[in-house]
């Protein structure tokens, strides 16, 4: 049983790790996306879900 505890741990560990991970990207990502016009949402929207 101890093993099992000690994996469940590092599995905690990992998890969250990859989320700070994950959440450091997501702001990088959106910091660096240019962001479009009000008059190109409405094109942007079209070819986004026609892909």
């Amino acid at each position: 049983m101890r093993g099992l505890g000690r994996h469940a741990t590092q599995l905690e560990l990992d998890i969250n790790s990859m989320t700070e991970a994950f959440a450091v990207f997501v702001q990088l990502w959106f910091a660096h996306t240019p962001s479009i016009g009000e008059n190109e949402k409405d094109a942007a929207r079209r070819e986004a879900w026609n892909q």
